[in-house]
C-alpha cells in the first residue's frame, strides 16, 4: 500500500533537466511524486523542474523534483 493517496488526473507537463525542456503528460499525482510520461528518457537522479497547469486552474505551478 502507497504512502499517500494517489490521484488519477491526465494534463501537459513541461520537464526542464539538462537545461532542456521537454514535454510530458502526467498520469497521476500525489503530495509525494507524480508520475509523467515523457518521449525521450531521463536520467536516473536527475534534478529537473516541473512547469505545469492543473485543469480548470490558469495559475501556473514550477516545481523541483528529482527523476527516481
Amino acid at each position: 500500500m502507497r504512502e499517500r493517496e494517489r490521484f488519477r488526473i491526465w494534463f501537459p507537463v513541461q520537464i526542464i533537466a539538462d537545461q532542456q525542456a521537454r514535454v510530458a503528460m502526467a498520469h497521476n499525482s500525489s503530495g509525494g511524486g507524480m508520475l509523467a510520461a515523457v518521449s525521450s528518457a531521463l536520467r536516473i537522479g536527475a534534478h529537473v523542474e516541473l512547469r505545469f497547469t492543473l485543469p480548470n486552474s490558469s495559475q501556473e505551478h514550477r516545481l523541483a523534483g528529482r527523476v527516481l
